[in-house]
């Protein structure tokens, strides 16, 4: 008979079992071991002495059962100092002396009690094998399946990501054992007292206010590593309560690495997954773009602490009282009726500032009920500088997404072309003005009449459209939309109907753009002008007879639709990319912030902004896609959207108040 090696737990039972059958088994030394049968068996109790038994011979055994074994050449390594409640990624080496099967074959780690493996993800490496593994965690010892065959000899590799030390500083062993070599083998670690980061500093873009939406600047210096590969390093950032993180985007800057961050907000702390390597001593500064303050003043702390340094350090901040704008005045630009569909001009003093970068300052004017935003167009002004803005109307409110930065103390004019009045007349009505960083509302009253008839005074045109100005090379190709005309058709023609402003459009082929002031029919591959204006712009879908429809505004672009595809592209057209290149000690860094182009969105259906480096494909929302000398930025005022970065081939789902800054280097 031929026996194997046999587990060392079923030593025992093996020996037994072999000795009721008569076998004699050689242990290893070279020491027989012969078994007789049991006292008081038929063979040895006389009571049938004529029966003949015959002689057994064993035959001799090709293998011993080995002893106990042990894993050897154990090393362990950890990616960052190892401190108590840090995040780490252990690696350990070892050769086992029995192979593993795969399936069957385990590693079995035990690390200081407190230890957490919950987290963690394990990886095996066995030469030119590498695989991730599945794993049992139980308090501080995981058993890992190995995803291979490991021969008997083998140096293997287990690196374990995400395990989180225990609260406590402690001395102890990392121990490693297997299936076959079922002996644990322990190496020494030293868990030693919790870090901090260092030199922690924060700065407010604004003067600071409860209720404010703000941009914070945290910049501290790492005394523990921060991995990225695996399992990401984390930074996390506690304010004031009632801080909200929701609507914030996140920079994270490590000398002359930058990049986005994605984040997790509870409360009043957020998560931050670090986007690359942070290496112990590096200076790393957070950019917290767009966080909404406490609605109550209060003096406290901004904590930052990471995965590795895990003691919180704090540095004072101080939430003062919301402020006001102030000078708030208001005019219309005609007799100011029910109904009536007019333009509204309000004139304020900014005490805050607003910001333009990475996440838009917010103006909010607030009418009496019953005031219509939906098909107003607007536009800002502040002293020489003066741009289209994109508005987010609700009910009698609307938000307005400045176009450019706007100072404290700076007088800020808005002009909200096209809104059209409540239906009943109103003595002492209010246009109230707020900010974002200045909260509290302040009104500016006037009266609504009651509509008298007739046309609107100094030449507005009736219904508030504009008065078209084509040429005849410029309207070839374009056709009244009505019932003869024809409707949108898939990869052919589309709808196009002007809402508010002066909206041109340029068919393919002709010399010039005309103006809209109802809806038309446009061939695809029309260019549309809505710089000044609010364009609806309908195309066709798969199913028959189904349109799909959305609202343009604050940009230039091109229509395309391919033949048999719904999926409708808004390429972003125009602008001036002469004075991009850098020539001059610090031109880049201006020529970056230039705004070169820019359209907003308002609905749904299948509609994507194409800019330079990056496109934004809708799923019922309110977005902006803006193209820079070097960067094409998406913004999220509402709903989400899908953003892919042509550079790095990714796709990033963008959720309301986000940014994103697809790079074009």
């Amino acid at each position: 008979m031929v026996v194997g090696a046999i587990h060392p737990l079923s030593r025992r039972r093996a020996l037994a079992a072999l000795a009721v059958c008569g076998l004699a088994v050689t242990l290893p030394g070279g020491i027989e071991a012969s078994a007789q049968p049991a006292h008081g068996s038929a063979a040895s109790n006389g009571s049938h002495p004529a029966a003949s038994v015959p002689a057994f011979s064993p035959a001799p055994m090709s293998r011993l059962i080995r002893p106990f074994s042990e894993v050897s050449k154990l090393e362990a390594e950890v990616n960052i100092p190892n401190a108590e409640a840090e995040r780490v990624t252990y690696t350990l080496r070892f050769k086992v002396h029995g192979g593993l099967e795969s399936g069957t074959g385990f590693v079995v780690l035990k690390a200081p009690k407190g230890t957490d493996w919950t987290g963690s993800s394990i990886e095996v490496i066995d030469g030119k094998k590498a695989a991730s593994a599945g794993r049992n965690p139980e308090g501080e010892q995981v058993t890992i399946f190995v995803p291979f065959e490991v021969l008997e000899g083998d140096t293997v590799e287990v690196k374990a990501y995400g395990v989180t030390n225990p609260e406590k500083a402690v001395t102890g062993e990392l121990q490693v054992s297997t299936s076959t070599d079922t002996t644990p083998v322990g190496t020494k670690i030293e868990i030693g007292p919790a870090k901090a980061v260092t030199a922690v500093s924060s700065e407010e873009n604004i003067t600071n206010a409860e209720a404010e939406r703000v941009t914070y600047t945290a910049k501290f210096k790492a005394t523990g590593k921060l991995t990225f590969e695996h399992v990401e390093g984390l930074i996390r950032l506690k304010a004031p309560k009632g801080t909200d993180w929701t609507g914030s985007s996140i920079e994270v800057i490590d000398g002359k690495k930058a990049a986005s961050a994605g984040r997790n907000p509870e409360g009043e702390q957020v998560t931050i997954f670090v986007p690359f390597e942070v290496l112990e001593g590096d200076t790393v500064e957070v950019k917290a773009y767009g966080v909404t303050n406490p609605e109550k003043a209060v003096t406290g702390e901004l904590q930052v602490s990471t995965s590795t340094d895990t003691t919180p350090v704090g540095t004072k901040i101080e939430i003062g009282p919301a402020k006001a704008v102030t000078a708030v005045s208001s005019e219309e630009n005609i007799t100011n009726a029910e109904a009536e569909r007019v333009t509204y001009t309000a004139k304020f003093k900014a005490t805050g500032k607003l910001t333009f970068e990475h996440v838009e300052g917010l103006i909010r004017l607030k009418a009496p009920k019953g005031t219509d935003w939906t098909g107003s167009s607007i536009e800002v002004i502040d002293g020489k500088k003066a741009a289209g803005a994109g508005r987010n109307p609700e009910g009698e409110q609307v938000t307005i997404f400045v176009p450019f930065e706007v100072l404290e103390g700076d007088t800020v004019e808005v002009k909200a072309e096209g809104v059209t009045n409540g239906p009943t007349s109103l003595t002492g009505a209010k246009l109230i003005v707020s900010t974002s960083t200045d909260a509290t509302g302040v009104a500016a009253e006037f009266s609504l009449r009651e509509k008298t008839g007739g046309k609107p005074p100094s030449g507005e045109p009736e219904g508030g459209g504009s008065t078209e100005t084509s040429s005849s090379s410029g309207q070839q190709g374009v056709a009244p939309f009505h019932e003869e005309a024809q409707a949108p058709v898939l990869g052919k023609r589309a709808a196009v109907k002007a809402l508010a402003g002066t909206v041109l459009v340029k068919v393919p082929g002709s010399n010039g753009f005309v103006a809209l002031s109802s809806t038309t029919s446009v061939p695809i591959g029309t260019v549309v002008d809505a710089t000044k204006g609010h364009v609806q712009l309908c195309t066709a879908t798969k199913a028959a007879g189904v349109e799909q429809c959305a609202e343009f505004y604050g940009g230039k672009f091109e229509l395309i639709q391919k033949p048999g595809s719904a999926s409708t592209h808004l390429v972003l057209t125009g602008g001036n990319f002469a004075g991009c290149p850098a020539s001059r000690p610090g031109a880049a860094h201006q020529a970056k912030r230039k705004t070169t182009r820019k359209l907003w969105g308002n609905g749904h259906g299948s509609f994507t902004i194409d800019g330079r480096n990056s496109s934004a494909t809708v799923r019922g929302t309110v977005w902006s896609v803006e193209d820079r000398c070097t960067e094409t930025i998406t913004r999220v005022a509402k709903g989400i959207v899908v953003v892919l970065d042509y550079r790095l081939k990714r796709s990033v789902v963008l959720h309301a108040g986000r940014t994103y800054v697809a790079k074009a280097h």
